[in-house]
């Protein structure tokens, strides 16, 4: 395997604990747990860094303000959207929201990049998609609140 898939294993593995750790940190305030899921995505990127031995790139003092600007708000407002989503639904509806970015991932790398979607990428978007059809199917059977 190359760096890449080791690089979406550990996404995957991270994205998965820190959803994990919103629920179980629900008695601590909304603010507090984003400031914990972004300093954990400083933190896991910090040690990759180094880990892999990248030399950061050469570009100039805007590019670094942008990208500090991007990373200052964005990053905290995709937190703060999280959390306040993830604690108002139901576990249900939140893993498979979740597990959708992937295929919103794939699909806009296709169409940005003009990568190609392999037949197996496709199997994996479907058997998503299939999967959050049958968890809204399976609440409307057993009569679970939606909130």
């Amino acid at each position: 395997q190359d760096r890449a898939d080791w690089l979406a294993l550990s996404a995957g593995l991270a994205f998965s604990l820190s959803n994990v750790l919103l629920r179980r940190l629900q008695h601590l305030s909304e603010s507090l747990r984003v400031f914990v899921s972004v300093a954990g995505v400083v933190l896991v990127a910090g040690v990759w860094l180094l880990l892999a031995g990248l030399d950061f790139p050469a570009v100039g003092l805007g590019v670094w303000g942008a990208a500090a600007l991007l990373g200052g708000v964005g990053v905290v407002l995709a937190g703060l959207t999280v959390v306040y989503g993830v604690s108002r639904m139901p576990v249900h509806r939140s893993a498979i929201i979740m597990l959708f970015e992937l295929v919103a991932g794939a699909v806009s790398s296709q169409w940005l990049t003009d990568e190609v979607v392999t037949p197996m990428e496709w199997l994996g978007g479907a058997l998503i998609v299939l999967g959050a059809y049958f968890a809204a199917r399976g609440a409307a059977e057993t009569g679970i609140k939606e909130t």
